[in-house]
């Protein structure tokens, strides 16, 4: 028995020893073992953006538990937090600034350096040492004495020597600029060394690059199917191969579309659904598809992302016995009302034209910018001229610790976060022409094109008109009158004209004036006297229907 308990005694022995060694290793005591340095490195989030307390995008001290476990994050500083570039050259970024320091309402201070501080352990105890402390950085960053930059710090082989005599005073205070994006996650180390100890966190740097984007008619690209599986988010996929589709099936490009059937909760009621039932092209302009590749990947678990649209518009109607085009909508981009030049201004949709949480690190975004093909609200309007231009990007906050399930992190139109991405311009422009009997607006490419005629009230006849006009014929407004002396008179807006006399076959006349071709024929039921027709002639140089990447100028006149 006595050699038993000696077994086991000497067991018992082992095995404290192994546990006091696994724990020593969890839980280092000894000033000289990893993590009880004495000298600590604290890291703060970047996206700072504190206000009254509340941090909207970031900027938040890591805990020790999580300063190595799930590390730092910010933003590459490739974007324009201070707004200091003109817009009528290249755009310019602020890792290319000494200073990222604005007082103009279209931009802010610096909000995507990470702060680090370098501190002693225990403040109120002296290091044990007289050396220097050696700061280790990683090769993709810069090192500054303000948040807004202002004073490089030189940290030559990647390091910064810090005189323990100096840290005796007061903490040392850095922040850090990414410069290019991480590889992987977490792969930013920031070491600290003192007197046999060591410390560290880590940090990853994030940015968004635009891949490509679909705005052809002949693009076939399927979302959530092989050749765009990434693009897989439920209301996102029915909005484009469903809602949002033409008749004969295309999906991007600029032409007439249906927006007329759902998949998803039954079918939504267009507002053409009662006029143009079923299946009918309900819209026409262009619709186009982005794809953005989040690096590095998985970095979703760190920063929630968002696509975000900015605008700038000049949007005309022609209406009838009117020449001259009306202005009905002036939009300029934020920075040039005087907004930040991040915040968004065609951001009033979420759900249905993005796809912000990432599959396989690709994200989408999708828009749609047309008119209605028929406007009955609207029945004098001739021709509907819109020229628009866009800007892309992608924007990113710290994710929050704890969301609630319908917690929204980008509401709509709201400025907040940081952008993450470059910006992609592109533009959609458009011509639409009342084309037929019903009113549809459909395309107008012609140099010079005509309004389908409407009808004045009391119109008795049920004749049938055609119209065709040369390449010369000018921008005017027309009425045709029946007269009771069997003629058609034709009066332009200044009530210059001619009179037509019926044609020897006895049912139709022909009216030729200044461009402008016109053949009337009688119905079962004759003209009476004032029956009336009025339509526009638009001639423009700058018609243009399309909806393609790059910038355009939307101010010229149409």
């Amino acid at each position: 028995m006595k050699n038993i308990n000696y077994l086991c005694l000497i067991c018992l022995v082992n095995c404290l020893q192994v546990s006091t060694h696994i724990n020593a290793q969890v839980n280092p005591t000894s000033k000289n073992s990893i993590f009880e340095c004495e000298v600590m490195i604290d890291i703060y989030n970047g996206l700072k953006d504190w206000e009254g307390g509340i941090s909207y995008s970031g900027g938040q001290l890591l805990h020790e538990n999580k300063k190595r476990s799930v590390g730092a994050v910010t933003v590459v500083n490739n974007n324009n937090t201070d707004g200091d570039f003109n817009p009528d050259e290249s755009e310019k970024t602020d890792s290319g600034d000494n200073s990222v320091s604005s007082t103009m309402p279209i931009g802010r201070n610096e909000i995507d350096l990470m702060k680090i501080v370098v501190k002693k352990r225990n403040p109120n105890a002296p290091l044990s040492g007289s050396g220097n402390v050696i700061f280790k950085i990683p090769t993709n960053v810069k090192i500054w004495q303000k948040g807004t930059k202002e004073v490089e710090i030189s940290a030559p082989g990647g390091e910064i020597e810090i005189p323990s005599s100096e840290l005796e005073m007061a903490n040392k205070i850095y922040y850090v600029e990414a410069l290019s994006p991480s590889m992987t996650k977490r792969d930013m180390k920031f070491q600290i060394e003192y007197n046999g100890g060591m410390d560290y966190a880590l940090a990853t740097a994030v940015w968004v690059n635009f891949i490509r984007a679909w705005n052809s008619d002949s693009s076939i690209p399927i979302p959530g199917i092989t050749d765009l599986e990434n693009a897989d988010k439920a209301e996102f996929k029915n909005s484009i191969n469903n809602t949002w589709i033409s008749e004969n099936s295309q999906r991007y490009g600029f032409g007439p579309f249906f927006t007329g059937q759902s998949l998803i909760g039954g079918a939504p009621l267009h507002p053409l659904t009662g006029i143009l039932p079923g299946i009918q092209n309900k819209q026409n302009g262009g619709r186009i598809l982005f794809e953005f590749q989040i690096w590095p990947p998985n970095s979703e678990e760190l920063v929630d992302f968002d696509c975000a649209r900015q605008k700038k518009v000049r949007a005309y109607k022609i209406y009838d016995i009117l020449t001259d085009p009306i202005l009905v909508t002036t939009i300029n981009f934020p920075y040039e009302s005087g907004e930040n030049i991040e915040s968004p201004n065609d951001d009033t949709n979420n759900t249905t034209d993005e796809d912000q949480l990432p599959t396989n690190s690709f994200i989408y975004s999708f828009d749609i910018p047309s008119s209605y093909i028929i406007r009955p609200d609207d029945p004098g309007m001739g021709f509907i001229i819109n020229k628009i231009t866009f800007v892309e990007f992608v924007r990113l906050k710290v994710k929050k610790p704890n969301p609630l399930p319908n917690d929204i992190l980008f509401g709509l139109n709201e400025f907040g976060g940081s952008r993450c991405s470059n910006n992609v311009e592109w533009h959609c422009n458009y011509y639409l022409r009342r084309s037929t009997a019903d009113r549809r607006l459909l395309a107008d490419n012609q140099l010079s094109s005509f309004s389908f005629p409407n009808k004045f009230s009391g119109f008795t006849g049920n004749g049938t008109i055609i119209i065709s006009t040369s390449p010369t014929a000018p921008t005017a407004s027309y009425t045709l009158m029946y007269s009771a002396d069997d003629s058609w008179l034709i009066l332009d807006e200044n009530g210059l004209g001619d009179s037509f006399n019926r044609n020897l076959d006895g049912v139709s006349w022909t009216i030729n004036y200044n461009g402008v071709q016109s053949t009337i024929s009688e119905g079962a039921i004759l003209f009476s006297e004032n029956d009336t027709f009025v339509f526009n002639v638009f001639n423009s140089s700058q018609k243009l229907n399309e909806i393609s990447l790059g910038s355009s100028e939307v101010t010229t006149p149409p």
